[in-house]
């Protein structure tokens, strides 16, 4: 029998004719164990800490997104202490929280 080349696909024909080891390889769709459960310790994992992770990949959107326009928008903002607006008085929160 031929030595197995890797380069050239698998057809049916020799997968029929190939001994029971070979066979049993190609067709085992089961993963081991070991891979599964660490695949599920990984997502248990990432389940519990979504709400964090997606929190903190908001708040930095935010920083790099706005932190420019209202520190531009709080320039006219200061000056009217006296009339501000509730969003007025939100950018201007939020750029004393993160600054």
């Amino acid at each position: 029998m031929e030595a197995c080349n890797f380069h050239t696909p698998i057809t049916r024909r020799a997968l029929l004719l190939s001994p029971p080891p070979l066979l049993a390889a190609a067709t085992q769709t089961q993963p081991n164990d070991t891979r599964t459960q660490l695949l599920q310790k990984y997502l248990k994992k990432s389940e519990e800490n979504k709400a964090k992770n997606d929190k903190e990949r908001l708040d930095s959107y935010y920083k790099r997104n706005y932190k420019d326009y209202f520190g531009f928008v709080e320039g006219s903002l200061r000056g009217k202490k006296d009339q501000l607006t509730e969003s007025e008085k939100g950018i201007l929160d939020w750029l004393q929280k993160n600054q």
